[in-house]
């Protein structure tokens, strides 16, 4: 009797947790010179727009006030923004390109901007607008005025809660980063959806780690550097901003190795038919 090949269509995908978690860290420290090389000319570029523009971390320190100059006009801080965080979705394609890529490129490769960038800038404008109707949901929530009725409360507060879904079914197309960023065509919503279920879990989990970890380095490490005694000497300012990017652009690292292991487990397969690689 011949041996059967399986279906790839009937093989259920799966994110393994303990492959999956460390995978979005350890890729990190298996290209530690590749990041170091992209984090460092990303983090100097970011460093000089915000202290060129006027809008550094550093302004909320009185004594880089006195020295420096710090704008305080809302459009130029709106516009400069919106351009870190172009950046960053550039960093997000370039890092994921490196990653996947098996023949290496030529530096300018990943730092030329391409239209990958666009989409991946479309697709967190999206992820965004999930985070923002969750918002509403809880603002709703908190201003209403209790009805009378229990019937029209209750009501209310079903339909209003459940803008506090939105969030959680985006999660389910993180993905989406990874493909925009190697430039292949998106899978469709319904294809999407089939392949995460069964890994909501390992997805959610994961991503609350990165997010803890996360706010917890950066949040301490910009208060120690923001508030340095030492703020009125320049290239101490600059060391301070250079730093502070780079561990921002370690944790969109840490984030685009999420998306790009999420693609990786769920939509590639080996000649054996297991997921990932």
């Amino acid at each position: 009797m011949t041996k059967e090949t399986p279906n790839p269509e009937k093989l259920n995908a799966h994110l393994p947790f303990v492959g999956f978690v460390l995978g979005t860290y350890g890729i990190v420290a298996d290209k530690i010179k590749e990041f170091l090389v992209l984090g460092g000319i990303f983090s100097l570029a970011l460093s000089l727009i915000r202290l060129c523009s006027g809008t550094s971390a550093f302004c909320g320190n009185s004594s880089y006030m006195q020295q420096y100059f710090c704008t305080s006009n809302v459009f130029v801080f709106l516009f400069v923004s919106l351009a870190v965080f172009f950046i960053f979705c550039v960093f997000i394609r370039a890092w994921i390109q490196v990653i996947a890529s098996k023949d290496k490129q030529k530096w300018s490769f990943y730092l030329t901007p391409k239209k990958s960038d666009i989409k991946i800038l479309g697709l967190f404008a999206i992820y965004s607008l999930a985070i923002f109707i969750a918002a509403g949901s809880a603002y709703l929530l908190y201003v209403r005025e209790p009805n009378p009725d229990w019937r029209i409360e209750m009501l209310y507060f079903t339909v209003v809660s459940l803008g506090f879904l939105f969030p959680f079914f985006v999660l389910r197309f993180f993905s989406y980063i990874a493909f925009a960023a190697l430039n292949t065509p998106l899978p469709s919503l319904k294809e999407i959806w089939k392949k995460t279920q069964g890994s909501f879990f390992v997805m959610l989990s994961n991503l609350l780690i990165l997010l803890v970890l996360g706010l917890f380095i950066s949040s301490y490490a910009l208060y120690h550097i923001v508030t340095t005694n030492d703020s009125n000497q320049f290239l101490i300012v600059f060391g301070g901003e250079y730093l502070s990017y780079m561990v921002s652009l370690l944790i969109a690292a840490c984030f685009a190795n999420y998306c790009y292991l999420q693609k990786k487990y769920l939509f590639e397969r080996n000649e054996d038919g297991k997921s990932g690689n």
